[in-house]
């Protein structure tokens, strides 16, 4: 039957065990299920000698239910011209409304576009504080949402708006909701768990939306920063890296076999070395000449090459200070450490 909003609906003929014993051949339904957005005669009674498309009242709102008592129902029905009284002070009708609810998603979708427009940030996370009311549509129908009324305080970071739904319909539902946000980043994690000894490529890199005001302190928001580094010790897919979890990759290892190679102006010399530390590229180490057991400075090139100062400026440069896992070699005689080639 066409129902008052213009669509169809099937109300179907309720068994026996769902009406009350009728009353001049009139029966009331004890439940029904609405889908449009009003109550009928014959939505609530069957048996009707005509007028079942007259409405009544509004339905539910989707997802809810109400309860018509005995005398609303007689008032109802009379008021039609037809002749009926409940047999129980105590029948009523329980009338449901079915409804999908509307994700929470949606919803901060919908006020963010507002929200920017009053000069919140473009990333953001919402966080709803005030409503309670579930927002719900029809079944299978669109999560339309219509924001007004909105406002924004910069300093407190709180908002409050008026939100419509379904936006436009006739019986649509309009609730107030206020909230904050957060200023939300993209943040690089590991997207495997990692551990000493891999370098971290950008195949190695996923990320991960998060609130600035809650990122411990120390961690990487960069990607650059993380690319070509490695784990000081394991490191957990999907979690924030801070800088102390990570080293620069170790070129020169300690105890391996280096040339050194000292240039000065007219002078090229080479010589092998055994590294007393690992280095980094670009690091300086200190390197043992395996000829004169002389212990110098040098700077880490590649595996097996490092660049010894010229004496006027390998005294004048700083120490180094390597990392706690890349500590000298103890065995090494400090009054035989030289700063000359």
């Amino acid at each position: 039957m066409p129902a008052a909003d213009g669509s169809r609906r099937s109300v179907p003929v309720p068994a026996v065990s769902q009406l009350y014993p009728p009353v001049n051949g009139i029966s009331l339904r004890r439940a029904v299920e609405i889908t449009g957005p009003f109550i009928t005669l014959g939505d609530l009674f069957h048996g009707l000698p005509g007028k079942n498309e007259a409405v009544v009242a509004r339905a539910p709102y989707p997802g809810e239910q109400s309860v018509l008592n005995a005398r609303w129902l007689e008032q109802a029905v009379r008021a039609h011209g037809i002749e009926w009284r409940p047999n129980s002070s105590l029948a009523q009708v329980v009338v449901t409304r079915p409804g999908e609810t509307v994700p929470l998603s949606v919803i901060e979708e919908a006020l963010k576009a507002p929200l920017v427009a009053l000069g919140a940030p473009e990333r953001m996370t919402i966080e709803l504080t005030s409503s309670r009311t579930p927002l719900s549509v029809a079944p299978g129908a669109e999560f339309r949402i219509r924001v007004s009324g909105e406002t924004y305080d910069p300093q407190t970071r709180r908002f409050s708006a008026v939100l419509e739904v379904p936006a436009g319909a006739p019986d649509a539902r309009r609730v107030q909701v206020s909230g904050r946000f957060s200023d939300t980043r993209d943040i690089p994690v590991l997207a495997r768990r990692l551990g000493r000894g891999h370098v971290i490529r950008i195949e190695d890199i996923d990320f991960v939306s998060m609130k600035v005001e809650t990122l411990p302190s120390g961690v990487i928001t960069d990607v650059s920063d993380l690319l070509g580094k490695e784990p000081r010790n394991v490191v957990r897919e999907g979690e924030p890296v801070r800088r102390s979890e990570l080293l620069r990759p170790e070129v020169v290892r300690r105890n391996a076999v280096v040339t050194m190679e000292l240039s000065m102006p007219g002078l090229n010399v080479t010589a092998k070395g055994r590294a007393l530390e690992s280095g980094a590229d670009g690091d300086v180490i200190r390197v043992m000449n395996l000829a004169s057991r002389q212990v110098v400075n040098a700077t880490v090139v590649d595996p097996s090459r490092v660049i010894v100062a010229p004496p006027s400026s390998a005294a004048a440069a700083p120490a180094r200070s390597p990392d706690a896992d890349r500590a000298s070699d103890p065995a090494v005689d400090p009054s035989r450490v030289d700063s000359g080639p």
